[in-house]
């Protein structure tokens, strides 16, 4: 992890590499290291917090690929509704 951070300081799009291989991420921070050497910094800065957050969780709570948090879980299902009446469906009493 030390390596990493020295390269994310002086290397930023090496440090990425290291952490996640060729993927977007790795496109991005070339990208901002290119436009500004600072944004490549706090990038890659970034994604090396990001791995070593989901490395500290347990194997049921990694965070999910878009970065939200850990995955949703379905909705438990809604129980029947009494529609009341004669029938349910359909009859109004005016």
């Amino acid at each position: 992890m030390f390596l990493r951070l020295v390269c994310a300081l002086f290397l930023p799009p090496l440090a990425v590499f290291l952490t996640t291989g060729l993927s977007l991420d790795f496109v991005i921070n070339i990208i901002l290291t290119l436009i500004g050497y600072v944004p490549g910094i706090i990038h890659a800065f970034w994604i090396l917090s990001k791995e070593a957050e989901n490395s500290s969780l347990g194997s049921a709570e990694k965070v999910c690929w878009w970065g939200q948090g850990v995955a949703p879980q379905p909705p438990p299902p809604l129980p029947p509704r009494h529609r009341g009446g004669r029938g349910g469906v359909g009859f109004y009493r005016f």
